[in-house]
């Protein structure tokens, strides 16, 4: 930095520009210590010890902004109520409990052991003309290892935006592909499950009509801007991805730093996050030397885990919403949960531990995706062993699907 007269001008002008997202510093061990006054002042500030760093960090700031914006974030808003009372005349089709039973037998699938294979051919062909990302998926088939995933999943690759786009959209073709490396997550995320209770943050952009809605449903009205006004209701959330947060409080708010664009609000989520509710189904875990991006402490929670909101309120320039990690047995929800498995997951509740191509394209019917269910049930038919009796299920299933 230069003369810091004409540093402090610089940064006061273009801080809370919106197209500015992070202004980064290339200190020297002789700078003048008022720098980290500045970085507290102003949160779009990163100092860096060096050029060469700063092309690093560079990378990893674009890795995680892109995590902030709509694309790569979906949330399910729901109230526990109403699910209960609308089980008898549920809409299957994009409700929060199943998308919960569509990921549940998703994940409890036995792996095959050409899982990856397949997945790797198909990302060929969706990024043939990208050079650079077929070398990360070249990397990817040379070297990943379950006990890696955490370390691909953190790393700016392919894989974190086509697994939670995916995830977000609901594209099936995709999710069944990646489903081993889904569970590799689930798995190292319930070897690593923190073991005290903690407090993360998360930075993000969502659209206004989300936080009006999220206000509506949570205090009965979107004008209320504080739950001290009124009695709050018990709304939840899950989010549709794997859901990144930081310990560090300065490192979330560097993504919602400055003003919002039209129609569009910055968020600052407060999670409280107790261990004790948790199972594999929503562990969550510091990534601590596994991640690619250093200095973050990074703590990762499942895909779909359920939180309920516990304040909405505003905070100069964006929202603060505080939730809380919910256990996924509760009464509330397992109920029914296991109902809508017995009844549309093509399985008793409780009986398999794993779960197979079967359920998994039973759920797809009942989804009302009518040539997908068929693509799986031809797919289960090819699969299995000419003399096996569940072939003729499969025909039936099949038979179901063209009427």
């Amino acid at each position: 930095m230069g003369h810091n007269k004409l540093s402090r001008n610089v940064i006061e002008q273009i801080h809370y520009e919106c197209a500015v997202k992070i202004i980064f510093i290339i200190r020297s061990s002789t700078d003048n210590p008022q720098f980290d006054q500045w970085a507290t002042s102003y949160l779009k500030i990163k100092s860096v010890p060096s050029s060469e760093r700063l092309l690093k960090e560079i990378d990893y700031f674009k890795s995680r902004w892109l995590r902030t914006v709509d694309e790569f974030f979906s949330l399910d808003i729901f109230q526990s109520n109403s699910i209960l009372s609308d089980y008898s005349t549920l809409e299957l089709n994009g409700s929060f409990l199943f998308i919960q039973l569509f990921l549940d037998i998703l994940l409890r699938m036995t792996p095959l052991p050409t899982d990856k294979d397949e997945f790797i051919v198909e990302c060929m062909k969706a990024y043939k003309n990208q050079a650079n990302t077929l070398q990360d998926i070249q990397d990817f088939s040379e070297y990943y290892e379950p006990k890696l995933s955490l370390f691909w999943y953190s790393r700016q690759t392919f894989l974190y935006p086509l697994v939670n786009k995916a995830l977000r959209l609901e594209n099936i073709d995709i999710l069944y592909l990646s489903r081993f490396f889904m569970r590799d997550i689930r798995d190292q995320l319930v070897l690593r499950q923190h073991t005290k209770s903690v407090k993360v943050y998360r930075g993000q952009v969502m659209s206004l009509n989300e936080i009006i809605q999220l206000k509506s449903l949570f205090f009965g009205d979107p004008t209320i801007t504080t739950s001290t006004d009124v009695r709050p209701r018990d709304i939840y959330i899950a989010f549709k991805s794997f859901l990144s947060t930081s310990l560090k409080k300065s490192v979330a708010e560097l993504y919602v730093a400055g003003q919002p664009v039209p129609g569009e609000c910055l968020v600052l989520f407060k999670i409280n996050a107790d261990p004790t509710v948790c199972d594999q189904s929503n562990s969550f875990a510091e990534l601590g030397t596994s991640s690619a991006i250093e200095n973050e402490e990074e703590v990762v929670f499942m895909l779909n885990s359920i939180f309920r909101i516990t304040d909405i309120h505003e905070e100069e320039s964006k929202y603060i919403i505080t939730l809380e990690l919910c256990n996924n047995n509760d009464h509330t929800f397992k109920s029914v949960f296991e109902s809508l498995k017995k009844d549309y997951g093509g399985e008793v509740a409780g009986y398999e531990t794993e779960a197979n191509l079967n359920s998994f394209a039973t759920v797809l019917f009942n989804m009302k995706k009518y040539d997908l269910a068929d693509k799986f049930f031809r797919r289960l038919y090819n699969e299995l062993p000419p003399s096996h009796r569940d072939r003729a299920r499969c025909c039936h299933n099949i038979g179901n699907v063209a009427l």
